[in-house]
């Protein structure tokens, strides 16, 4: 990738900052077919210190050796105030930032409340109507390799890549790859569960009992925390995985 170029987009919705990049691509011609989806990465964050050590240390890295990252936009979903310096280091292809007011809960339900508004927001206002496939993580999940994770979007019978919480009752919101399409958003809507792994899997159960979704290989669950983790994961969240950065697509738990 060559050297990008940053500019700010004007907009008529206050909530919205958007950089767009200027990609050049050497030759058009020796781009895989799976480029030709869009895709785009939504993460959703309140920025903490340590959600900014990951993005300051790990994903710069992450986005210039995987291809899925390297060619998607970035919709950041955050409460919290966040620097133009920041978002330079972040060579998406473009980046749109929406903001949102925290509510008045103690921390644990206030973080709750959160990851579940950050799967309402989206469908009420349309973020990604203009999308073929959405990828909804925090910074400090990592994808560590994407080659499964690109054979398998373009795959037509597949609507969704899924991580089982709880089976028959939740699925990690740490990653959760969907065509935009896929979801129930009645059931997203009208469910009143505060939790939020088991309020998205109201969103996703057809797609269960259908079969038209992946479980994502390898994925290993440690302890009661809702935690993605496996030595040959493709997608591993561990707060120590950072102490690894920027080389850390081969480092397993093992290793923390």
């Amino acid at each position: 990738l060559n050297r990008q170029s940053f500019s700010l987009v004007p907009s008529t919705d206050t909530d919205i900052r958007t950089l767009q990049s200027e990609v050049h691509v050497a030759d058009s011609n020796e781009r895989r077919p799976w480029s030709d989806l869009k895709v785009a990465i939504y993460m959703t964050t309140h920025l903490s210190a340590e959600h900014l050590k990951f993005l300051n240390q790990c994903w710069p890295s992450a986005i210039e050796k995987l291809p899925l990252l390297r060619d998607a936009h970035l919709i950041m979903y955050t409460s919290a105030n966040i620097t133009e310096d920041l978002l330079k280091k972040l060579p998406f292809q473009s980046i749109t930032v929406k903001t949102y007011n925290e509510t008045r809960y103690a921390e644990s339900r206030r973080k709750q409340d959160g990851a579940i508004r950050a799967m309402l927001d989206p469908f009420k206002y349309n973020w990604f109507s203009n999308y073929d496939w959405v990828i909804r993580l925090n910074p400090d999940v990592l994808i560590r390799r994407d080659e499964w994770l690109r054979m398998t979007m373009l795959n037509e019978t597949v609507d969704a890549i899924l991580i089982e919480y709880i089976k028959g009752r939740a699925i990690h919101t740490d990653f959760t790859a969907f065509r935009p399409s896929a979801p129930r958003k009645d059931k997203l809507y009208e469910s009143r569960i505060t939790n939020a792994e088991f309020h998205m899997y109201g969103g996703f159960e057809h797609l269960i009992q259908s079969g038209r979704l992946q479980w994502l290989p390898h994925a290993e669950r440690t302890g009661g925390a809702a935690r993605v983790v496996g030595k040959q994961a493709d997608v591993i969240h561990h707060h120590e995985l950072v102490n690894y950065c920027p080389d850390f697509f081969n480092v397993t738990q093992e290793e923390f």
